[in-house]
């Protein structure tokens, strides 16, 4: 009798398990999504989605929004920040590389440049020749492992470790103001 009860219970996780939806992964530029109890940014929070091999279960799709399961919690994500494949974990805040970052070379003289790190996971970069800004250009940003990755608009992309107030970026290094 106990063979059969653990074959049963044997065959009823396999079958859960065939049964599960397939995996999804957050890209977020921050490292997480936020989970939500209805498929509305202005809903109440049920939990998070970190990027990393970790990922959710999908569950269903409704218009812009993802039905997922994470640890047992579902809830519903923004769709444009899943991915079907694994994604790098993150272990800084995003506040540590929001913000004005400096060329630490300016000294007082006629030219200076400037990235500006959003919180929408945008950058430009404005580099001035005297009281103009001669040069602005743009990009997005997102995090991985404990690192900035910058992408211009152009298609470049630099990568820096993200070290207090600092940031070493296409080899120039920037200061955090």
């Amino acid at each position: 009798m106990k063979k059969i009860l653990c074959l049963v219970i044997t065959m009823l996780f396999a079958a859960s398990a065939a049964m599960a939806g397939p995996k999804v992964y957050s890209n977020c530029y921050d490292g997480y999504l936020n989970m939500r109890s209805a498929p509305s940014s202005k809903s109440t929070i049920v939990g998070t989605l970190r990027n990393g091999p970790e990922g959710a279960e999908l569950l269903g799709v409704e218009g812009s929004w993802s039905k997922v399961r994470v640890n047992g919690v579902v809830g519903y994500v923004f769709s444009n920040y899943l991915q079907p494949t694994p994604t790098d974990p993150v272990y800084v805040d995003a506040a540590a590389v929001v913000g004005d970052w400096y060329d630490e070379t300016f000294s007082g003289g006629v030219w200076y440049n400037m990235i500006t790190i959003k919180s929408n996971g945008k950058f430009v970069n404005n580099v001035w020749m005297g009281v103009n800004c001669n040069k602005q250009t743009n990009g997005t940003w997102s995090l991985s492992h404990n690192k900035l990755v910058l992408k211009w608009s152009d298609g470049t992309v630099y990568t820096s470790p993200i070290n207090g107030k600092f940031l070493t970026i296409g080899g120039v290094k920037y200061i955090k103001q």
